[in-house]
């Protein structure tokens, strides 16, 4: 699905690599989006690499987006990387992107 992105967005640009450590400053800088009332668009068109604790956090911030009633959207195109491990886990149709092409 791709949609527009929320005037009160923060961006989250992801590290090259999102695994459990990359994927707790995500969370860090979700929960600061999330404290000043703003929805977490998570710039995912650079990950090469991401493990089962990246997903977590992705999904994390889904999670805790639709508990406070936010948007939280992937900024794309999705990388192989991710678009991979979405559609394994089953949680692709979840999130919705920005694609930037």
């Amino acid at each position: 699905m791709t949609i527009g992105l929320t005037t009160h967005a923060t961006p989250l640009k992801v590290q090259p690599v999102l695994n459990a450590l990359s994927g707790s400053e995500l969370r860090s800088e979700a929960i600061e989006a999330f404290s000043i009332g703003q929805d977490p668009h998570i710039d995912v068109r650079g990950v090469e690499h991401m493990d089962v604790a990246g997903l977590s956090a992705l999904v994390w911030i889904l999670h805790e987006s639709l508990r406070q009633h936010r948007s939280a959207t992937l900024i794309g195109p999705i990388p192989p990387a991710v678009n991979r491990l979405l559609g394994l886990s089953g949680f692709r149709h979840l999130f919705e992107v920005y694609d930037l092409r």
